[in-house]
């Protein structure tokens, strides 16, 4: 399962590349497939894999975005992973999504 998100994550980079995209911001929500950590692992081998990555001709960003739907340890292990992986410049910021009218968790 991991796999597919890497491969995914490689395939959106390249079609926004052959676009001509030069800077690409990804947002996504954290999923459990098997963790919110081998998840998150997965995306970004896919962009640090995507082959105009490996030659500098599109720079891609990573948004970890935190849905109000979800639960406030959910909210919490979001916001300590982006906080872990950006000082490793591998994550760029967080993101609040969803209705904010539904869940009371952020």
């Amino acid at each position: 399962m991991e796999r597919g998100y890497e491969q995914a994550t490689t395939s959106v980079i390249e079609e926004f590349h052959q676009e001509n995209v030069i800077l690409l911001e990804l947002r996504t929500t954290l999923r459990p497939i098997p963790t919110h950590r081998s998840y998150l692992n997965a995306v970004i081998r896919g962009i640090q894999n995507a082959p105009s990555v490996l030659d500098n001709k599109i720079y891609v960003t990573l948004i970890l975005s935190i849905d109000r739907s979800k639960s406030l340890d959910e909210a919490l292990l979001t916001l300590e992973l982006a906080k872990e992986y950006y000082s490793n410049g591998l994550v760029s910021g967080i993101d609040l999504s969803g209705n904010p009218l539904v869940g009371s968790s952020v």
